[in-house]
């Protein structure tokens, strides 16, 4: 199969294999007439800045020159793959791997837009033979990219990545076509030597081999090919991802800074946090020197590090787009970096209710009263909805003990003793679980590689290979934080992955009640373990705390368990309370629902709020929502939670509500009367004391008289 390799350079390689492509009513008429074998034009996205000269280039083909085109096959919203392996014999290659970009040799009748990723891909575990490598979990992607077909002709597409992905055995290349380019006639140049279980397409009907197949077997092999380097010194370069915050993001005040260090194969000493500003270079934010991070492995106790990180106070810096990078040494001074935006709005458009607070009881009218940061905020909508006192989510209950297989024998427990890993696979089935549900409860994009629908196994493989659990036997908090956001971002950009320090149950009740999201939370005792909330019940209560249900991956099974916080938030595991560590949010971005209207308020003069005489809705816990804009287009909104309930219960003059009369009461009175303090509770007319259809001064005093001197009581 292999064919005469022409070295040009010692540094740059370029493996060249295959892929395939097609939707059915198309294949079966699929035709292939000689390639035109001028050198294709090399093509990059729109905007790209170029980093390679083809020149100088060392071009190693694993298949040979192109020599068939084949057409009226491939159509767009498909997949290829082609099984790379640099160390084959005349390849001159060897691992670790580093790879830059993937490159597809096409040619075209008509000009026309293709919109494309491409990705890198480990075998996969179960369906791969070693005489038949299979396509299978993602190592990781590029963004989409879009190309400009300027004439007909024949091009070589490529796609360059970020970032370097670093590999150590044989993989898969691929390049998605998620737009329809049928218009544009696209042919897909192969060359004369067909070998099997080399090229792979998908529609949506799984994998096919293109050289063995029942629509159309190809003559030869598809140009589908990655670039990058072998060996050498660049082995040793540290491999660095920011895990967070995301790129892209809004951020303001303090931002929370996290690097991790991805290959794993030298011991690294410090990491460098800089940002830069157009105009103004690149400023040292500064330095952290310690890179232990916790490690969770479900067998021993995890304590709570970090890793790189630092804290930066960004109050002073003017609003607008930053670059921040971090950069890893190890101990020669090699370093590897990574860069990502974010934007800076130290007045951000947060809203926050200052009155009435959570689980504050209401019967009649309230006005709420919102505080906005953003100097810019030009208008808040106030809506109500009916909150449920219980929320449950139902993720799919994966037992984690039936993955990290190794010897075909997914049942056995795939003990590590035995040389498997299913101790260590918490985390992937854990997180595995709630895409499962997401998928199946509006996108199906979570569960699919193309048009390719991917089982609970591919999606926990995937999810494993990203967080490295094999290799550290267990998932860094990191990687786990690093491979979740990514993992949401490859498939659609659909949701927002936040992560959360220190939750409050307003945060959990916003993220899993309001916007129908996930909880995903890290303990690290008895055991560094995750877990997820399946049901939260967040109806008031008395003595603080919340019964809830959580997925634990170890049994595959929903526990009853209780959270407290005491302030951390704390849930009880295996008969006692553990300290949450930090947890993960994942909910979808547009998944904020409409309530009914009750206000509105364009005037920032004198702060934000709306008065709600509440109209006869059933008694119930409500959602008030306070949704808004500033002048620069920024969007914001903040829930509070509150009771709706009129009970003949209460007595006149507990303005507290705490279900007694005494000077409380009449302090509150005072406090609500001459220094602007809260409105009597549940109701105004609770205030009332003596019945002069006024609250003031001498609702007071007639408290103070009943409750000192044995006065009469409040009226009814």
């Amino acid at each position: 199969m292999l064919k005469n390799a022409i070295a040009v350079s010692a540094v740059l390689m370029i493996i060249t294999l295959i892929s395939r492509s097609s939707a059915d009513d198309l294949k079966d008429s699929a035709l292939y007439q000689s390639a035109d074998t001028t050198k294709p034009e090399l093509l990059y996205p729109v905007d790209y800045v170029t980093r390679f000269e083809a020149e100088s280039a060392c071009t190693v083909h694993m298949a040979g020159a192109a020599h068939w085109a084949v057409s009226d096959w491939m159509m767009g919203d498909e997949i290829y793959k082609a099984y790379q392996d640099p160390s084959a014999e005349g390849l001159n290659g060897g691992y670790p791997f580093q790879i830059d970009a993937v490159a597809i040799h096409l040619q075209f009748s008509s000009p026309g837009t293709i919109h494309a990723s491409a990705d890198i891909e480990g075998l996969h575990p179960d369906l791969s033979l070693p005489s038949c490598p299979y396509p299978g979990g993602v190592i990781d992607m590029s963004s989409e990219q879009t190309f400009h077909i300027p004439r007909a002709g024949g091009y070589l597409l490529t796609i360059v990545f970020d970032e370097a992905i670093t590999v150590t055995s044989p993989y898969f290349c691929g390049f998605y076509f998620s737009n329809d380019i049928s218009a544009m006639k696209p042919e897909i140049v192969l060359d004369n030597d067909p070998y099997l279980c080399v090229n792979w397409n998908d529609w949506g009907e799984g994998y096919i081999d293109l050289v063995d197949n029942e629509y159309y077997p190809f003559p030869g092999n598809l140009v589908l090919f990655s670039i990058g380097r072998s060996g050498g010194s660049t082995a040793g370069i540290p491999k660095v991802r920011m895990a967070w915050p995301p790129d892209s993001s809004t951020c303001s005040s303090k931002v929370y800074l996290r690097a991790v260090e991805l290959a794993n194969t030298i011991p690294t000493t410090r990491c460098s946090f800089e940002y830069y500003r157009p105009g103004k270079g690149w400023t040292v934010i500064g330095e952290d020197y310690n890179s232990d991070v916790s490690l969770r492995n479900g067998i021993g106790p995890s304590s709570y590090q970090d890793g790189y990180s630092l804290s930066w106070d960004v109050s002073s810096l003017a609003e607008g787009w930053y670059q921040v990078r971090a950069t890893i040494y190890d101990q020669a001074q090699n370093s590897g970096s990574d860069t990502i935006d974010i934007y800076l709005d130290n007045t951000p458009f947060q809203p926050e209710f200052t009155y009435p607070s959570r689980g504050d009881t209401i019967c009649d009218s309230v006005t709420f009263i919102m505080n906005i940061p953003d100097e810019d905020a030009s208008f808040v909508q106030f809506e109500y909805l009916e909150a449920r006192d219980t929320v449950a989510i139902a993720p799919a209950l994966l037992l984690q003990s039936k993955y990290g297989d190794t010897d075909g024998d997914r049942h056995d427990g795939n003990y590590f003793a035995n040389g498997e890993f299913g101790e260590f696979y918490n985390a992937p089935v854990l997180v595995a679980g709630y895409i499962r549900y997401f998928a199946e409860h509006g996108f199906p994009g979570l569960a699919q590689t193309g048009r390719r629908s991917l089982t609970d196994r591919d999606i926990v493989e995937e999810l494993a290979d990203s967080m490295q659990i094999r290799r550290n036997l267990g998932a860094k908090d990191d990687n786990f934080i690093r491979a979740v956001e990514e993992y949401f971002r490859r498939r659609g950009n659909q949701f927002t992955v936040d992560l959360l320090t220190s939750p409050s149950i307003g945060d959990l009740d916003y993220i899993m009640g309001y916007k129908n999201g996930a909880i995903l939370t890290a303990i690290g005792h008895p055991y560094g373990h995750w877990l997820g909330f399946a049901e939260i019940d967040f109806s008031s209560s008395t003595n603080g705390l919340h019964s809830v249900m959580i997925y634990d991956t170890r049994s595959g099974t929903i526990l009853q368990s209780t959270l407290r916080f005491n302030p951390l938030p704390e849930i009880m595991y295996k008969g006692s309370y553990r300290t949450i560590d930090l947890a993960v949010a994942i909910y979808p971005k547009d998944s904020s629902p409409s309530g009914t209207v009750f206000g509105l308020d364009f005037d920032p003069s004198d702060g934000f709020g709306s008065h709600w005489d509440i109209p006869e809705v059933e008694e119930s816990e409500y959602y008030i929502a306070g949704k808004g804009i500033d002048n620069q287009s920024h969007t914001g909104e903040r829930i509070v939670r509150i009771n709706i309930l009129c009970k003949d219960d209460y007595a006149s003059g507990d303005v507290n509500a705490d279900g007694n009369l005494n000077v409380s009461d009449a302090v509150w009175i005072i406090n609500y009367v001459f220094a602007g303090g809260e409105e009597p509770r549940p109701s105004l007319i609770k205030g009332d004391a003596n019945c002069d259809n006024l609250v003031n001064v001498s609702d007071a005093i007639w408290l103070m008289n009943y409750v000192f001197v044995g006065g009469p009581p409040p009226c009814s």
